[in-house]
């Protein structure tokens, strides 16, 4: 199993992650997306499985000395982090409900889609791309410093040719996902003026 966000998810459903792995074989976790961990992941198997990826890392010059304080980044994340993912699901809740996209063909959300730290825009038409949204977010327009009364940068990221994603992590507050809600919706009215 791809493990990857298997904590978000852990969260987003009330579900220990134990329950939701037990019918695989396999697991990776890893402990830089979402986790705070600056790298760093684990594998879970059976021993011949584990001792096998262990050879292969080895051989594809993976090893790593002095992991220990890598590890010790892993165990903060599973004690302090874990515990408050879920506000990283409530800002990408108040970013989805916040910025106001009802009539507007350009930019749509599914706000069913949106159970974890993730936020999916589509761009169902070639009226905006998501690359030349993201990009807007990025700048401070001196008028949109004048009528927000602050300079306010988003990064999203386009991930395809019609979505962009927005992330939540640990070091977004709340006060950033409100901020975030002000420069979007500024730039959606910008952009999508009929």
């Amino acid at each position: 199993m791809d493990g990857a966000r298997i904590m978000n998810a852990s969260v987003a459903l009330n579900v220990k992650p134990s329950d939701l792995l037990r019918d695989c074989d396999t697991v990776n976790i890893c402990f830089s997306k979402g986790l705070a961990c600056p790298v760093g992941s684990l594998v879970a198997g059976t021993d011949a499985f584990v001792a096998r990826v262990r050879r292969i890392r080895k051989a594809l010059g993976g090893g790593m000395r002095q992991v220990g304080v890598l590890a010790a980044a892993g165990i903060v994340a599973l004690k302090t982090i874990v515990p408050r993912l879920h506000e990283d699901h409530e800002h990408a809740q108040i970013l989805a409900r916040g910025v106001d996209l009802k009539g507007n063909p350009s930019i749509l959300l599914d706000l069913d889609s949106v159970q974890t730290n993730m936020v999916i825009y589509d761009f169902p038409t070639d009226a905006l791309q998501p690359s030349t949204f993201c990009k807007r977010l990025q700048e401070v327009t001196p008028q949109e410093l004048e009528d927000l009364d602050e300079a306010i940068i988003v990064k999203m990221l386009p991930i395809t040719t019609t979505k962009a994603r927005a992330v939540f992590h640990n070091d977004v507050g709340r006060e950033d996902v409100q901020a975030a809600v002000k420069k979007i919706s500024y730039v959606v009215e910008q952009l999508c003026k009929n």
